[in-house]
């Protein structure tokens, strides 16, 4: 005969189950109504988060210093634009080919590896 400690947890004896076309209990419609969303405040579309070269859009960098990028991928053959200082779609492909080379992530983004092996960082 088995002993079952006076502790033991009991799971529930009641199971409900609703027929096709049934009006839903009062528990049930509490768990499948949501709450409305909140509000969010209009957004100015040049403040999206941070922007991803992979989607095409220019990412937010200090001319100068896109620029030097854009020298640094040139003389080492991988820059074939024109030098605007605009991290731009064509600068984003320089440096993704070049990070492959490389053997480092292949993002796009001026990461540190990338920096460091284009001589821009100490």
């Amino acid at each position: 005969m088995a002993v079952i400690p006076e502790h033991y947890p009991i799971a529930p004896d009641r199971i409900e189950v609703i027929e096709s076309g049934s009006a839903p209990s009062p528990d049930l419609a509490r768990y499948l109504s949501l709450p409305p969303p909140s509000p969010r405040p209009p957004q100015d579309p040049s403040d999206n988060d941070p922007v991803s070269p992979t989607r095409g859009k220019p990412l937010k960098i200090d001319g100068s210093r896109a620029l030097q990028i854009q020298q640094a991928l040139k003389q080492r053959g991988f820059y074939t634009g024109e030098l605007t200082g605009v991290y731009d779609q064509v600068t984003v492909e320089a440096m993704r080919n070049f990070q492959t080379q490389e053997k480092i992530p292949a993002t796009g983004y001026p990461t540190a590896h990338a920096l460091k092996r284009l001589g821009l960082t100490n």
